[in-house]
């Protein structure tokens, strides 16, 4: 992961994200071409990853937090405080997000394959 100072978001996801292939998840035969599993779920797993290290930025947030109204009692904490809350709030839906867009691909990527399943053995059928 790359080192970032603060909580920037971008960095965080960032990070990881350039790991990604987007044509992993298929894999190109002679006509056809068949979607891989394992290298979906591989992806999945990428973003619910994305989505721990953002709870954990959210964690770590929440302590800092914590620390600066320990130690400052400033008016400007009261706005600081709203800004801190929005962003772990902001932090806490994209992770949820990211889970749902994973649980998403996976759903789709086995129901492609059980299409293709099902056209193999039309097509084997057809051929017998």
């Amino acid at each position: 992961m790359p080192s970032c100072f603060g909580f920037g978001l971008r960095c965080v996801v960032r990070g990881n994200m350039e790991r990604l292939n987007p044509d992993a998840g298929l894999k190109v035969g002679n006509t056809n071409m068949k979607i891989n599993l394992a290298q979906v779920n591989n992806q999945a797993r990428q973003l619910r990853e994305q989505a721990d290290a953002l709870r954990g930025a959210q964690s770590s947030m929440l302590s800092y937090q914590h620390n600066l109204n320990n130690h400052w009692k400033g008016v400007e904490m009261t706005p600081a405080n709203r800004n801190m809350d929005e962003q772990r709030n902001r932090f806490a839906a994209i992770a949820a997000d990211l889970e749902s867009i994973s649980n998403d691909i996976i759903r789709e990527a086995e129901a492609i394959r059980r299409e293709e399943e099902m056209a193999e053995a039309r097509a084997a059928a057809a051929n017998n």
